[in-house]
């Protein structure tokens, strides 16, 4: 047990409770046990994504005040085009590793490295061959030159060390953040520099493709790999087997996020889909961040108790209850707020997005809600269950987004999106209920309880319209983040008496157990 006495003070009750509740999260962090592994992954993923996260932010608000929208327009269009021909091959190389029990072995690794280097290589000489193909659909010629640079960041990927998956497996998550997101900080302060000195959309291709170099040699350097001719039989079967149930993933993945550039790009101009896709991305920074942070995270844990329904549920329970509390204020806040925070950060000319901004925030909490789903499936060997998802995704949206942009603009695209994703959402829902025996009313209460909270939100934007001075951005946003604070005291308000309760059995245990 603590004991009542620290440093020669005598501690009362409260404070004996407070230092017993220190340990306890202190073994929490440092143990071995796989509770343990995540939270310490989390801080490592979470400092790792947020440095870059910030750093983009950073740079884009830059960008956006030395590069015209029509540059950004058309680099939407270079990286979509990339990542299309990047998902008609997508093999889920990495997501193999991490789920064969053996992907470790330098078997397993090797096989992994031949596969994605020959991937990597074939990809860049089709974007070679389909680069003046892709100039003449949008009639701007400039593109054929920008997407062979870009295809290089595919070619440098395909040749990383496949070591980088293997810590990523064992849940060394420290070198895989070091890796994904240290490799890229060269790449983002580049850009800068050479928008400073060219004022072109080079700047941006280049920095794209130094990102790719920067992971490239850092995944060696942490990880060094030299191949082997010989290839394992075994090895390669599991790998391709699979790859089998990953087909046609990443391509449906891609349309989900990539249809709304073609289809845009090609119905109205270049400075439109920039404006367009800079609010976008804004919008979905948070959920990019979060979402990789989770895809990093959860497959391994999930994959830890893939033959235990309930623990399962539990994790899962946990994850959506801290993706609801953590996220639905500040998604609420970002919508109700967008063109206030698209004329401070980006200038008054791309406040015009604001409905796109504000929908998009729709589509990236109801990601994130889906991402512990999505970590099941894949935890468990059941990529093609992801799979029917993403085609009732993919079906809806390609259903709608032609005709509601027809019918509203720009908007349309992500009213279409917001539709698709919902209908997704709903299907793996379905399935994680048969799959595990997850309560509807055990999951639901979490999300209800955080939508209901972010009312708070509303009801002070509501407040604030009535006052005459509070629609200038600055007085709008601080008004707002004040609407947005008090819901968050309201989520943690809710959260409290679970958080004691939890608290308690662990002490409980605890002291009995060192009593």
């Amino acid at each position: 047990m603590v004991s009542k006495y620290w440093w020669g003070y005598e501690l009362g009750p409260r404070k004996r409770r407070g230092m017993k509740s220190l340990r306890s999260v202190g073994r929490s962090i440092l143990g071995e046990g796989l509770r343990a592994q995540v939270l310490r992954g989390g801080v490592w993923l979470g400092a790792g994504s947020t440095i870059e996260q910030v750093l983009r932010f950073v740079r884009n608000m830059a960008l956006t005040r030395l590069l015209l929208p029509e540059a950004f327009g058309t680099m939407a269009i270079v990286i979509s085009v990339s990542g299309a021909l990047e998902s008609f091959t997508q093999m889920g190389i990495k997501e193999a590793v991490v789920q064969n029990p053996r992907g470790s072995e330098d078997s397993r690794l090797n096989v992994a490295w031949w596969l994605s280097a020959g991937r990597g290589v074939l990809l860049f000489g089709a974007g070679w061959v389909c680069a003046p193909l892709v100039a003449s659909f949008y009639k701007n010629p400039s593109l054929a030159p920008l997407l062979r640079v870009a295809m290089l960041s595919v070619l440098l990927t395909g040749l990383w060390s496949p070591r980088a998956y293997a810590a990523l497996k064992e849940m060394r998550f420290s070198r895989w953040a070091m890796i994904y997101h240290g490799g890229a900080l060269a790449g983002i302060l580049l850009t800068i520099v050479l928008a400073l000195l060219w004022r072109s959309v080079w700047a941006l291709a280049i920095g794209f493709t130094a990102e790719a170099v920067g992971r490239l040699m850092v995944s060696f350097v942490l990880g060094p790999y030299w191949p082997r001719l010989h290839l394992d039989r075994e090895a390669l079967r599991e790998i391709l087997k699979f790859s089998s149930g990953m087909f046609g993933l990443a391509v449906l993945a891609f349309v989900c996020t990539n249809v709304d550039v073609f289809v845009i790009g090609k119905m109205f101009s270049s400075a439109t889909l920039g404006v367009y896709g800079m609010a976008v991305t804004l919008a979905q920074a948070p959920a990019s961040f979060a979402l990789n942070l989770l895809a990093q995270l959860a497959v391994p844990a999930f994959a830890r108790a893939q033959t235990n329904d309930q623990r399962t549920n539990r994790m899962l329970v946990s994850m959506t209850t801290a993706i609801s509390f953590g996220c639905f204020p500040m998604f609420v806040f970002a919508g109700l707020y967008a063109r206030p925070l698209l004329t401070l950060i980006y200038g008054n000319s791309y406040a015009e997005a604001e409905i796109p901004f504000a929908l998009t925030c729709g589509v990236a909490m109801t990601l994130l809600i889906n991402s512990p789903l999505t970590a099941i499936l894949f935890a468990r060997g059941l990529p093609q269950v992801h799979w029917r998802f993403l085609v009732s995704r993919t079906v809806v949206l390609v259903a709608l987004i032609v005709p509601l942009v027809k019918w509203f603009g720009v908007m349309g695209a992500p009213l279409a999106a917001v539709l698709a994703v919902l209908v997704g959402y709903l299907f793996q829902l379905e399935r994680i209920f048969d799959l595990t025996g997850l309560e509807l009313r055990r999951y639901a209460r979490p999300c209800i309880a955080a939508a209901g909270i972010s009312l708070a939100v509303v009801g002070i934007r509501l407040g604030a319209t009535l006052v005459t001075g509070l629609d200038r951005p600055a007085p709008a946003l601080l008004v707002g983040m004040g609407g947005c604070g008090l819901a968050y005291f309201f989520c943690w308000m809710w959260l409290r008496d679970s958080i004691r309760a939890v608290t308690t059995v662990e002490l409980e245990v605890v002291a009995s157990t060192h009593g």
